[in-house]
């Protein structure tokens, strides 16, 4: 609640009142659709070996039923960490800490790079609860923790560049929700699948896939142009 508001004030008060602030927000009509739809697409893309091996070399079809459906929204913790988590970390970590950043006259690439530090060190808590729930020790705990910080990192690296390609909330926040479903990828499976030529094939078609849309796909003209100028520097 507090980092929208802090985003607004800065906002108004450097663009002198005349600033759309829903825009500023992520929130705004201009692109909406495509938001919605492409940059996930793009992630899923990404994701292209996990979702071969999960949904087709090795389904489970009772995960996907009617009433499997209705218990997974039914869990509130379903619903934290697929909803109310990524939704207020890139309301928190993109559209404002990220904005005020660039709006402050940091360059996309730097700003980009330092947001998603700062959502990685947001995930050093996680040495604790390693410790409380899992009773693992101190050193793996941390080793984890670390781990967690770094893929996390990275993640917000990718988000950032989906914010300031968009300047849609929705982009990032999709994109957050199915990795946060997705897991880390099981790269273990490449070797140990019965099906490992397929699954090895849909992974490196997924990655060729992904960077050759990353650019096409998050062509800032299709979506909200108006916030800022995409510049790569």
């Amino acid at each position: 609640i507090i980092s929208p508001l802090v985003l607004v004030a800065f906002v108004h008060y450097f663009d002198q009142g005349k600033a759309n602030y829903l825009a500023w927000l992520g929130f705004s009509p201009v692109g909406f659709l495509p938001a919605l739809i492409f940059p996930l697409t793009l992630t899923g893309t990404l994701f292209l070996g996990p979702l071969v091996d999960e949904l087709i070399l090795h389904p489970d079809h009772d995960t996907y039923s009617l009433s499997a459906f209705v218990d997974f929204f039914c869990d509130l913790r379903n619903i934290r960490n697929y909803v109310v988590a990524p939704l207020a970390e890139e309301l928190v970590f993109r559209v404002c800490i990220l904005s005020i950043l660039v709006y402050s006259g940091w360059s996309h690439t730097v700003a980009g790079v330092i947001a998603p530090l700062m959502f990685g060190f947001a995930h050093l808590h996680h040495v604790h609860e390693h410790m409380r729930h899992a009773g693992y020790g101190v050193s793996r705990s941390m080793k984890l923790a670390g781990f967690q910080a770094c893929y996390t990192t990275l993640f917000g690296i990718y988000a950032s560049f989906l914010f300031l390609r968009t300047s849609n909330l929705m982009a990032p926040f999709l994109s957050h929700a199915f990795c946060n479903r997705m897991g880390f990828p099981e790269f273990q499976r490449l070797s140990t699948s019965k099906y490992k030529n397929v699954l090895t094939a849909a992974y490196l078609a997924g990655i060729t896939g992904f960077f050759a849309l990353l650019m096409p796909i998050t062509e800032p003209s299709w979506y909200n142009p108006y916030i800022w100028t995409y510049v790569a520097t």
